[in-house]
């Protein structure tokens, strides 16, 4: 093969930097308002850092003190800002909020002309006239950048504290290799051999609040069992073609300690990753509050056939039941739709190559970010 000519690498650097839909062709100013390096938020910076690398944004991070916690909420929304980060561009206020909940903040709806929110329920309200313009987010799952990532690091020394502080920095000092959540590893092609299913879950204590309602004690309960329930269901079902179960916690052991996973190494996360890789089909839960659980879009990410409990919150883009999915009511329900796809290969297939096209189009760090300003940009 010839030797590449300066013409040559440009125009390849060009295709790898397109963004197909992104409105502008210059580099367009953006200030990032951050106070939080919750997990939650990690595709969103991650997004922004790649867009920022590849020269689509001029990024600019400011650090904000956070918002105090709000005693008059109830205590899962107390710090529910922290799942909280603002973005200014072209003189528009971009508001994202990544929080375990479809409840929707009043302050930002008033102090945003967008905003995204990553669990928007179904059936969210009609907001008042002069609100933030509501948009889905869609699926949120934990990624960081392959590259070295500044704001990154900064964001590790700004807002860490601790003996954890030390560790985050050490993880994204260049040449550590240690980032578990790098981009490359949550990224796999719709290939499978001999179709296997997982469901690695864990159950939650309704009460560890003494402030926590009773709708919320009992949704808690609810979601325990359901994950419990399936996890015994589909080990009678499938045997050895199962892996799965719930986190070994005291709770867990207390409460159902037929349904724990007994391989704890496997739960740490570079394994955990190895192991969705190697399951043709991903079972999920809803999560907390209703909202859409990161597990959703590592499955998605990793071109995994899905059967998920039935979707509460709306999904930005195509992402539709039967092309990208199958739902479940009840543990019966998710024992039926997951002996679909293990006995319909084709079906199968067919949803793995769906979920890696709407990976590629709506999920991707990039993708998800860039998406979501076109729309702003566009205005």
């Amino acid at each position: 093969m010839g030797k590449r000519t300066p013409s040559m690498i440009r125009q390849s650097e060009t295709a790898a930097n397109s963004l197909p839909g992104w409105p502008v062709n210059a580099p367009v100013a953006c200030r990032l308002r951050c106070w939080s390096n919750d997990h939650h938020l990690r595709q969103l910076y991650t997004g922004l850092s790649i867009l920022h690398r590849r020269g689509h944004i001029r990024l600019a991070q400011e650090f904000v003190p956070a918002p105090p916690p709000d005693s008059d909420k109830p205590q899962y929304l107390r710090f529910a800002s922290m799942g909280y980060a603002s973005l200014e561009i072209r003189g528009q206020m971009v508001g994202f909020d990544m929080i375990d909940s479809s409840d929707l903040d009043e302050e930002m709806l008033r102090s945003c002309d967008w905003y995204f929110k990553r669990s928007l329920a179904l059936s969210a309200p009609k907001l008042p006239h002069g609100s933030a313009r509501l948009r889905p987010w869609g699926l949120n799952y934990q990624v960081e950048c392959d590259h070295f990532d500044w704001f990154a690091l900064e964001r590790d020394w700004r807002l860490g504290s601790g003996l954890m502080k030390f560790r985050e920095i050490r993880r994204h000092l260049p040449g550590s290799g240690a980032a578990s959540m790098a981009l490359r590893r949550l990224e796999h092609p719709p290939a499978e051999s001999e179709p296997k299913i997982l469901f690695l879950t864990r159950v939650w204590d309704h009460d560890d609040d003494p402030g926590r309602s009773d709708e919320k004690r009992r949704h808690f309960m609810e979601l325990n069992a359901m994950r419990a329930e399936c996890v015994r269901r589909l080990r009678k079902a499938f045997g050895s073609r199962f892996s799965g179960g719930l986190a070994d916690t005291p709770l867990a052991r207390s409460l159902f300690p037929d349904a724990i996973f007994r391989e704890p190494a496997l739960t740490r996360k570079k394994a955990y990753l190895n192991l969705v890789k190697s399951h043709s089909i991903g079972v999920t839960t809803g999560g907390l509050h209703g909202s859409l659980g990161g597990k959703l879009g590592e499955y998605v990410a990793m071109s995994r056939a899905v059967v998920t409990e039935r979707l509460e919150c709306r999904v930005a883009g195509n992402f539709r039941e039967g092309t990208h999915f199958l739902s479940f009511a009840t543990p019966e329900q998710c024992v039926d739709q997951v002996k679909l796809l293990m006995e319909d290969r084709a079906t199968r297939t067919a949803m793995m190559a769906a979920n890696h096209r709407y990976y590629r189009d709506y999920l991707d760090p990039t993708r998800v970010i860039a998406n979501a300003l076109a729309q702003v940009l566009a205005s």
